[in-house]
């Protein structure tokens, strides 16, 4: 393929043609360099103990004992020793607590039970 700047013959539909060529190759190497195929969205957002505390309604002293306890997912520590959850450890904390605590379970871990039916809400017509 010809080099646009060597293109200086030629009718500007040809030029453009062209260019639009190059730039369409270009544009295609670009994106497979950025977003190649196998590529896949993370979450790398990590939350604090007090960001978890709000979140799942559990004491921080809770989710501290926990951890030095070795039970449930051991969270990473910060430069500060501050100790941050992962989303999906904050998942694995869930279920934790919700077989440990079988009177919280439905609030931490919410979900249609066996035996329950569906429940469907409409708003109401005046």
């Amino acid at each position: 393929m010809e080099s646009s700047a060597m293109v200086s013959e030629g009718t500007t539909s040809e030029k453009i043609a062209v260019c639009t060529a190059e730039l369409s190759c270009e544009l295609h190497s670009l994106r497979a360099e950025l977003y190649p195929p196998e590529a896949q969205k993370s979450f790398t957002r990590t939350y604090t103990t007090p960001e978890v505390e709000k979140i799942l309604g559990v004491p921080q002293s809770t989710l501290r004992t926990l951890s030095i306890d070795g039970r449930g997912p051991v969270p990473e520590r910060a430069k500060n020793g501050t100790r941050m959850y992962t989303l999906e450890q904050m998942k694995q904390l869930r279920h934790y607590l919700a077989v440990i605590r079988p009177d919280d379970a439905l609030r931490l871990v919410p979900r249609r039970r066996e035996g329950e039916s569906i429940q469907i809400g409409s708003p109401s017509v005046l």
